[in-house]
């Protein structure tokens, strides 16, 4: 066959996939725009031209290409979008393979592989030929190019969707940006706000029920409620008449968004109130394994510790993405999956159809309800998945099986529910029907990320919220309901239950990663995994908002970007990626811990303590020690740390000064383990010349990600009643092979002269580390040079709160080193995150405003607000120079308020107390009586320090 022929058979075989696709698609509701031919025409041509001469390099572009397009269809048809390149190893599970086609797996292999080895067989066959001339492959070369050429202006043109491009291109693109994004990745944010530290006001008192069942159908799509499509003003052909009258009666959340495709996933949202991975790895319920403090975090784990009793129930295998271990894990105590149930479903499927499954899961429930103990149950349905096993009668008579499972399901969940009110279960239980996933609409952007949430409890008469909600607002929710909010409340999320006085950002992901804004504009980036810098983050992600105003709607209209939000965008995704341990609060692991010791050889007090590290993170350790013991007695302590695999950076060993009988430290370390670190694990060893006895009182460890460009060397700040203790101050030094020693210098700072190791810094007298004593009047501070005073006004103007003791310690050192620094300071202050968080939707004169406020505890004239705001967008005042402008013109009573203020500043970086809340420092004026009652609060605060 000559080298024209072959081109027009590998072109034909391709476009011929192509097109079966496209035509498939259209039928089934998911058409595509012309381009989309055109692009589909002209990569199946430059992979014809290019498979040309080697039959075995045609056969694989033809495997790859089917494969993109044959599976597009597929998840296009169930899922409203095309499938992660991440989702290819379960091509090769068992389980999925013969769930999902309905035939044994080994068939299915082995099918594959037959068809693959008869293409390849009848392509080699003919592709028999003479080797082209030279003169021939030069001219196919410059045919090559130029046709490469073509193919990538038309791609820049169309590349945005599947609707516009070919399908196995976009994986390429997807897969190529995967490889290579985790080098151009920007720094994590300083600090990761979660949405949840508003608490909200509740709406009406609830909790009248004293159980909870969470029933998750697989799945399904908000808008297949009547009312909700109604409001909306859609028409998916698939309808939950039986349902939509339970919702009626119930608390309905139209706008409900579910964040990531595949049910382990879905499962983690609603149980954990976390992010779930939005582009694939490894799953978060898998990293729980063996990490009991964040499993115990999740619902299932708050619930048990209330008193409750805990069931997983669901129709499918368990042991398919690990459920078997992943739901024990996150706390319940009875798990049981498909082969638990007499009926098991038709081999082949998923696991029994909806009806099946419910009928066999009553006795379960009436069975928990007849215990002693409150229960949380959770009902995981399959009857909706992919393929959707449907009977020919439910075809005929719905048009298609998707139609045909869906309408099974909503008469299932009726029945269910109607049998559980005849048994009074729901009485005194409350009942929450979600979604793990979305099946998505035809043509619908957002589709696929259209959740299902309604609540019906005695207690709960019919309600339509109007606000956004999400998955992760789930378990909050319920806590909520139980009156265990906000107190046992899990990471992230809101409560349905609650109204809030601001947006939020809430993160989510389909083909690309989404973000809808307090505003409601929604904000997409096409890059698959992490994201570019700063710089580059306006030319991958787009603004998008809806035309009629609602969240779930067809058309969109493209409206200006705001870099920083596609700053926080990117920041909530680098945050997704791992668990927090706690995110505002301490994690309290060990409470009274008592350890006699008698003078023999030292041991760890309350046993190793391990702590998973997310890449990257800043580890905090608190310890709350005592030793009791005679007047005489005296116990010496140190703190080891030390990482599972061999770093090249070792980790700081503490040795703590000297307590005697009856004394009480505080301590805090803080650290940033190597970024190759993934474990570490802390000892605490103590020893004493006679018998005593010592109390770990509490401890405590966070992470939380680090701020990019900071140092964050190692650091100790100790707190006590005792003078002596409290005015300890440490040296570093770096012993053999590295090792970091923090040593306690009593008095004033000396150069220690340690024979072990060579002095390599030393932080006596840094604000990070180092107090320099306790005040003896009750707001008088320690001296600070000028550095420190401008990034403590700084942090007062822009932030409205004193600097925190890193940051202090990191810009002073700046400043110090070049003064000239000063303007690129204020400028990282307000675009850091924590400023483009809490106040990124700031026009300039609402800027101006909040600096002025910040200042002054004053609202700000108009005249003026609108002066200084000219002047910046004029860039005749720079941000730098815009707080000494304020201060210049201000009246002698606000200098006295600012006065006051920067001394109640100055107060909490003295005490290394944690920085109050800024309505706490917004109390003090210009009256010296405010400023003394705010450092007699910050002293209650933190009875440990001796104020007068």
């Amino acid at each position: 066959m000559t080298p024209p022929l072959r081109i027009a058979l590998n072109f034909s075989l391709l476009w011929l996939v192509a097109l079966v696709t496209r035509f498939g698609l259209e039928q089934q509701g998911f058409p595509a725009a012309p381009q989309a031919f055109v692009s589909d025409g002209l990569w199946a041509l430059l992979l014809a031209v290019a498979g040309r001469r080697s039959w075995v390099l045609a056969t694989l572009l033809l495997l790859l290409w089917s494969t993109a397009y044959l599976g597009d269809w597929a998840f296009l048809v169930a899922m409203g979008s095309p499938f992660d390149h991440r989702d290819f190893r379960y091509l090769l599970d068992p389980a999925f393979l013969q769930a999902t086609t309905g035939w044994p797996w080994w068939l299915v292999l082995a099918a594959a592989a037959g068809t693959v080895l008869a293409a390849g067989a009848a392509l080699g066959l003919l592709f028999r030929a003479t080797a082209p001339s030279r003169r021939t492959t030069w001219r196919h070369g410059a045919m090559e190019i130029a046709l490469l050429g073509i193919v990538l202006f038309h791609y820049q043109q169309t590349r945005n969707d599947w609707r516009d491009s070919s399908l196995a291109v976009l994986h390429a693109e997807a897969i190529w940006s995967g490889a290579f994004s985790s080098a151009e990745q920007s720094p994590p944010p300083a600090s990761y706000t979660g949405q949840a530290g508003e608490f909200g006001e509740p709406l009406q008192a609830v909790g009248s029920a004293e159980n909870v069942l969470l029933i998750v159908m697989e799945g399904l799509t908000g808008a297949y409620l009547p009312q909700v499509a109604g409001a909306n003003h859609e028409r998916p052909g698939i309808a939950l008449r039986h349902t939509g009258s339970w919702a009626e009666n119930g608390w309905l959340v139209p706008d409900f968004i579910t964040h990531a495709r595949q049910t382990l996933r879905g499962l983690y949202a609603l149980l954990c109130g976390d992010y779930p991975k939005l582009m694939g790895g490894n799953p978060k319920p898998m990293e729980l394994l063996g990490n009991e403090p964040q499993a115990a975090q999740c619902l299932p784990h708050l619930l048990r510790r209330q008193g409750y009793a805990t069931a997983f129930y669901q129709a499918a295998d368990l042991e398919f993405m690990s459920k078997d271990l992943t739901m024990p894990n996150v706390g319940f105590q009875q798990v049981k999956g498909r082969k638990s149930f007499s009926e098991q479903g038709l081999p082949g499927s998923w696991g029994a159809s909806d009806e099946v499954f419910f009928t066999q899961v009553v006795p379960e429930l009436l069975r928990l309800d007849s215990g002693a103990k409150p229960w949380f149950a959770t009902l995981l349905t399959v009857g909706t998945h992919y393929p959707f096993a449907a009977t020919a009668a439910g075809i005929r008579r719905h048009g298609s099986a998707k139609s045909a499972v869906v309408a099974d399901a909503d008469a299932a969940l009726h029945e269910l529910l109607q049998r559980l009110e005849d048994s009074g279960i729901l009485e005194d239980t409350l009942v929450v029907v979600t979604t793990d996933e979305s099946h998505g609409l035809p043509g619908h952007w957002l589709g696929q990320n259209w959740g299902l949430f309604f609540a019906l409890a005695p207690d709960l008469a019919g309600e339509v919220r109007t606000d956004v909600y999400a998955t992760i607002d789930t378990a909050n929710s319920i806590l909520d309901y139980l009156g265990l909010y906000p107190g046992q409340r899990s990471l992230h999320g809101r409560s349905v239950f609650r109204r809030y006085a601001s947006g939020r950002n809430i993160l989510f992901s389909g083909w690309t990663v989404k973000m809808l804004d307090s505003d409601g504009r929604i904000h997409s980036c096409t890059r698959r995994r992490g994201f570019p810098t700063a710089a580059a983050l306006e030319r991958e992600c787009t603004t998008l908002q809806s035309k009629s105003g609602r969240l779930f709607d067809r058309d969109y209209l493209p409206v200006a970007g705001d870099p920083a939000k596609f700053n926080i965008l990117s920041d909530l995704f680098h945050a997704s990626e791992y668990r927090l341990h706690d995110l505002k609060n301490w994690t309290t692991l060990v409470a009274l811990e008592t350890r006699s010791i008698d003078g023999r050889a030292p041991g760890p007090l309350a046993g190793d303590m391990t702590i998973d590290i997310p890449e990257p993170s800043l580890l905090i350790v608190d310890l709350d020690l005592e030793f009791r013991g005679d007047a005489a007695s005296n116990a010496v302590l140190e703190l080891r740390a030390w990482s599972s695999n061999d770093a090249r950076n070792t980790l700081p060993t503490v040795i703590l000064p000297a307590l005697h009988g009856g004394e009480r430290l505080r301590l805090r370390l803080t650290t940033r383990p190597p970024d190759e670190v993934d474990e570490v694990t802390l000892s605490l060893s103590a020893k004493s010349r006679s018998a005593g006895e010592l109390v770990l009182r509490d401890y405590r460890y966070a992470l939380q990600p680090p701020e990019g460009g900071r140092p964050y060397e190692p650091a100790v700040a100790l707190r006590s009643s005792s003078q002596v203790l409290a005015a300890t101050r440490f040296h570093r030094f770096t012993g053999p092979g590295g090792k970091i020693t923090l040593r306690p210098v009593a008095g004033p700072a000396q150069k220690p002269n340690d024979p072990g190791g060579a002095v390599s810094a030393e932080n006596a007298g840094d604000p990070q580390t180092a107090t320099g004593g306790i005040p003896v009047s009750r707001c008088e501070t320690r001296p600070f040079n000028d550095s420190e005073e401008q990034i403590i006004r700084a942090y007062l103007a822009y932030y409205g709160r004193p600097a925190d003791l890193e940051g202090l310690a990191y810009w002073s050192r700046q400043l110090a080193s070049d003064p000239m620094i000063a303007k690129t300071a204020i400028n990282a202050f307000v675009n850091s995150f924590e400023f483009v968080s809490r106040f990124g939707d700031l026009g300039t004169d609402d800027l101006v405003a909040h600096v002025y406020y910040r200042l002054f505890g004053e609202v700000m004239e108009d005249a003026a607000r609108a002066h200084y705001a000219n002047q910046l967008r004029a860039d005749r005042l720079s941000l730098h120079r815009l707080v000494p402008e304020i201060i210049g013109g201000a009246r002698p009573e606000q200098i006295q308020t600012l006065e006051n203020r920067l001394r109640a500043a100055r107060m909490v970086i003295t005490t290394s107390a944690a920085s109050p809340e800024s309505a706490l420092l917004q109390t003090v004026s210009g009256d010296p009586a405010s400023l003394e009652t705010f450092c007699a609060r910050l002293a209650g605060h933190f009875p440990g320090y001796v104020s007068e």
